[in-house]
């Protein structure tokens, strides 16, 4: 009986460990790589993204020279509106917008991602979304996962394809 429930446990240990394990390698930080999300309730969609900061700013430790600052201030400022960021292909209004910029001015050295996120207010009829940044962000490669009402997908998203259709 005893071997039966060291097995039983070793079977849960290793079964826990593959079912974390996609969770665990889609929140990596890969340079070069980077993460947008996109939901829909009714006239409601959320963009959110995650890229390393070394690939928006080009440094991810606090800014420790004016450069380095003024790096960061440009980025908050693109931020800000969704223009060089992300277009959906319908008529939308930006409602809120969220980053985390302040937190690399706090966060020391080490590996940091910037989260952004957008909501949007939009008519009917949002049948793609344009990712505007690889034009300014050293990122190749986006994998792009969606949850809307009329479906969910996942795609790769790259300078050469930067359109995400449903």
């Amino acid at each position: 009986m005893k071997v039966l429930s060291i097995a039983y446990s070793f079977l849960i240990i290793v079964v826990s460990y593959f079912h974390a394990l996609p969770v665990n390698a889609a929140n990596a930080h890969v340079h070069g790589q980077g993460q947008i999300f996109i939901s829909q309730e009714e006239n409601r969609w959320q963009i959110s993204l995650t890229l390393p900061a070394a690939d928006m700013l080009g440094f991810e430790h606090t800014p420790e020279t004016d450069a380095e600052r003024g790096a960061l201030k440009k980025v908050a400022e693109r931020l800000e509106n969704n223009s060089q960021i992300v277009e959906l292909s319908g008529r939308c209004s930006v409602t809120k917008v969220k980053h985390n910029l302040e937190n690399l001015k706090q966060g020391g050295n080490g590996h940091h991602d910037i989260d952004i996120s957008y909501t949007f207010d939009c008519e009917r009829g949002i049948t793609e979304v344009q990712v505007l940044f690889f034009k300014w962000v050293a990122t190749d490669l986006v994998k792009a996962q969606w949850v809307l009402e009329q479906g969910q997908g996942t795609q790769d998203v790259t300078p050469a394809k930067p359109f995400i259709k449903w």
